[in-house]
């Protein structure tokens, strides 16, 4: 009944704040008086603190998050941890990772060479890795576009249908396997009003670091949706998306600025609440005046505000580009300051920590603790999300590590307490200082060894043997049927981090690629689904009719389908699976298929994987992804048998082979 009376509730949403309050008559202080001695009466808060509620957005472990207005309620005091003075989550609590060098200099240097380090970063000579003499040019979709430097100005420039547009490069966005650019219009018509010339953002082309060759850009825009290179219907603004994660910035700002609040509410491990008026007072005194009583704040005022600081602009008030030590470990002013090369009193905390915060858990220590419920979440606030999916919600390409992970088994405590373990971090695997490199570094067995580190029932080699039904070092590797080459992984085939059982009946009914197929590309369905029956589970048995739906001959290699299906995710995994098994037999789908492919994606995976299995590179035969459909298939018509000759006189020709 009280909370019907007062001030009401701010309730956020996608768009933000929106308004759900009871009706504020004009006498607002006898209202209160009112309600104050009804409460009083009743023995509790005469006047609820408003707050910004996220109970629309779901949280993975049922946690809520909520930003107060006024104050902490009483509530959340009482069942919350008051983390004391310290402070990690302002821009003043950020000192960069120059000052971490001193005491970890290899961890520094590790980092330095790492793809996280040059994530994003202004464009120089020192950043920018793409061909801008002047001597290469691109010819996509009726236009064409050229590149180069006017002073030490990096320059785009597109042309179609008469039309010249001239973009200046401010910022490179990656730098290992490609490197987008963004910028803005110097000179050209915006004839849709998307203000390419005020916003900066994402430019048409990108560059194949790999193929030292410019390409359209195919990771930056929403599937499907990919928009005209020259006159598009959308663009990406580098500070409404790429900046969200390929940036490091105070991750208070990150609790409550878009994308960064949606992953926080999602994934934050524990209960949190944020006091948003209290920390924007401290760290931005811009937003909210400093010493004005946050009860003084009218609602509609309090609306405007929070609508400010979901578009809090990083560009114009952080200056730390790419992710760098403080975006996994948070300010560490404090730790520094407290801190020789030799000693520390004030180690830096593995979660948010700050008076403006208010978090469930037992004590300080559990937020220093550098275990897997922190370290995951740190993780997650970029490698999560939702993409293009198989059947059984399994996410098709790159960035999705962190969701995936949790749809598996490992990874989900409450997963692996049924199994009677701890469920893993991230770190189990990767070495956060480390960069991965453009191919992964590690061996099978080094692999298998991290697996069996916990599922010790399998350490020796005739355990691994009779669980997995093949031989020792050939088929029998953990992750070859538990996390599969599933992902597009920026020009390549990578696997998906969901550690799951390969029995999947989804994905058979479904004819999407499967963890045993994926190997044995050359064996129909019929023949697996008697292995399982006959290895794993007797029972195993697949909805008929959806099978007899969408499979042409289950007597037929997978392989025949696979490639040319209707699923984009299925045809792209397949194809990095042809070239994976050196699978020369399926050559003439696959390169049938790369012909008409319609799918940005797939279309550079696909050529790549032509070049990895023939150990050539066909572009250099005349032959470009991009180019048009119908100029692809004459030129493809002219290479086939010259390409299909090569694949015969391969020493695997039609053999099956198995390669990390």
């Amino acid at each position: 009944m009280l909370a019907a009376i007062v001030l009401g509730v701010l309730v956020i949403a996608i768009g933000y704040v929106v308004l759900v309050p009871a009706k504020v008559p004009d006498d607002l202080a006898a209202l209160q008086a009112e309600a104050a001695a009804a409460a009083e009466a009743a023995g509790v808060e005469a006047v609820e603190p408003r707050s910004l509620d996220h109970s629309n957005f779901t949280n993975y472990w049922n946690n809520q998050f909520v930003l107060w207005w006024d104050d902490f309620s009483k509530v959340w005091k009482g069942n919350t941890l008051d983390p004391g003075t310290n402070s990690n989550i302002r821009a003043m609590d950020y000192v960069g990772s120059d000052t971490c060098r001193d005491c970890h200099q290899q961890n520094h240097e590790l980092w330095s060479k790492h793809g996280h380090h040059r994530m994003t970063q202004f464009a120089n000579a020192n950043t920018v890795v793409g061909d801008f003499s002047g001597n290469k040019t691109i010819e996509y979709d009726g236009g064409s576009a050229r590149f180069f430097k006017e002073g030490d100005k990096f320059i785009m420039e597109t042309e179609r249908g008469g039309k010249t547009w001239k973009f200046h490069i401010t910022r490179t966005i990656g730098w290992r396997h490609m490197q987008d650019y963004a910028g803005f219009l110097v000179s050209g018509p915006d004839e849709t009003g998307l203000g390419r010339d005020k916003y900066e953002h994402v430019l048409p082309f990108a560059f194949d670091v790999a193929e030292q060759e410019w390409m359209p850009p195919v990771h930056v825009h929403p599937d499907d949706d990919i928009p005209d290179s020259f006159e598009p219907h959308l663009i990406v603004q580098y500070s409404l998306g790429c900046s969200d994660c390929h940036n490091a910035y105070p991750v208070g700002d990150r609790m409550i600025r878009r994308a960064g609040l949606e992953r926080w509410s999602a994934y934050v491990p524990r209960p949190t609440s944020l006091h948003l008026s209290a920390y924007l007072a401290d760290a931005h005194p811009d937003v909210m005046t400093p010493g004005k009583a946050f009860t003084d704040y009218p609602n509609e005022e309090v609306v405007k505000i929070g609508r400010q600081v979901r578009d809090l602009k990083l560009e114009e008030t952080v200056h730390l580009q790419g992710i760098t030590c403080e975006a996994c470990h948070y300010g560490g002013r404090e730790h520094a300051a407290n801190s020789t090369t030799t000693n520390s009193t004030v180690l830096p905390a593995f979660f948010p920590v700050s008076p403006h915060i208010r978090t469930a858990a037992n004590d300080v220590a559990a937020l220093h603790a550098k275990d897997a419920q922190n370290v995951n979440f740190i993780c997650a606030r970029c490698h999560s999300g939702s993409r293009q999916q198989f059947a059984n919600g399994l996410h098709a390409w790159n960035s999705t590590e962190y969701t995936e992970a949790m749809n598996g088994h490992c990874y989900d405590p409450l997963k692996a307490q049924s199994k009677g373990m701890g469920s893993m971090a991230c770190t189990h695997c990767h070495n956060p200082h480390e960069t991965v490199g453009l191919k992964w570094s590690r061996t099978p067995a080094q692999d298998d060894a991290s697996c069996i580190s916990c599922h010790q029932q399998f350490k020796g080699a005739e355990q691994q043997v009779a669980h997995t039904h093949h031989a020792s070092g050939d088929g029998s590797h953990c992750m070859d049927c538990h996390m599969p080459h599933t992902n597009e992984g920026l020009g390549r085939m990578v696997r998906t981090h969901r550690i799951d059982n390969p029995i999947d009946h989804k994905l058979i009914e479904a004819n999407q690629v499967n963890a045993c197929n994926l190997c044995h590309l050359d064996k129909s369905i019929n023949w697996t689904l008697q292995k399982l029956k006959d290895w794993y589970d007797p029972n195993f048995s697949p909805n008929d009719a959806e099978m007899a739906a969408n499979y042409e001959d289950r007597n037929a290699p997978v392989v025949n389908e696979w490639i040319s299906s209707s699923h984009p995710p299925t045809r792209i995994a397949t194809a990095g699976a042809i070239a994976r098994r050196k699978a020369t037999y399926a050559l003439a789908g696959l390169l049938d298929q790369l012909a008409v492919e319609d799918y940005g994606y797939n279309q550079r995976v696909m050529q790549k994987a032509v070049d990895e299995l023939l150990g050539v590179e066909i572009r250099s035969m005349g032959f470009q992804y991009h180019l048009p459909v119908a100029e692809r298939q004459a030129i493809m018509k002219e290479l086939k048998p010259k390409l299909l000759k090569l694949g015969a006189g391969l020493p695997n020709a039609g053999k099956s082979v198995v390669n990390n």
